[in-house]
C-alpha cells in the first residue's frame, strides 16, 4: 500500500471515529444544547474533525483528488460496521450489499494507483 493511500484509510478511520462520537453525543446528550455542549464525545468527535482535515492537507501533498476522494467514500463503509459493533445497530441486506460495492468501487480505484 503507497504512503498516499495509507494516509486516506487514517482519515477514513477518523471520519468513522467523529461519526461514532458523535453519534454517542446524541444518544447521552438528550436534555438541552448544554448538555450536547458538555459532552466528552461532542469534544472527542470534533478534535477528530480537527486532526483529520489536518491529515487531510498532507494527504493531498501525496496524491490527487481522483484517487483520494473515492478512497475517502469507504467511510460510507466503515461508519454503518463500526455502528453495528459499537452500538448495535442493525444492518440490513440492501445495506450490506451496498457496503459491498463501495468496497469494491474502492478496490478499483486503488487498483489504479492515480498518485499525484
Amino acid at each position: 500500500m503507497s504512503t498516499g493511500a495509507l494516509l486516506v484509510m487514517i482519515c477514513v478511520a477518523g471520519e468513522t471515529a467523529r461519526e461514532l462520537c458523535f453519534k454517542r453525543t446524541a444518544i447521552v446528550a438528550r436534555e438541552s444544547v448544554l448538555s450536547i455542549a458538555r459532552s466528552p464525545f461532542l469534544w472527542a468527535g470534533l478534535a477528530f474533525w480537527a486532526a483529520e482535515a489536518l491529515l487531510w492537507i498532507v494527504t493531498l501533498r501525496h496524491v490527487s483528488l481522483a484517487f483520494a476522494v473515492p478512497l475517502m467514500a469507504l467511510s460510507f463503509a466503515t461508519v454503518p460496521l463500526a455502528a453495528q459493533v459499537a452500538l448495535r445497530e442493525r444492518l440490513r441486506g440492501r445495506q450490506i450489499l451496498g457496503i459491498a460495492l463501495i468496497g469494491l468501487g474502492a478496490l478499483c480505484v486503488d487498483l489504479s494507483g492515480s498518485l499525484s
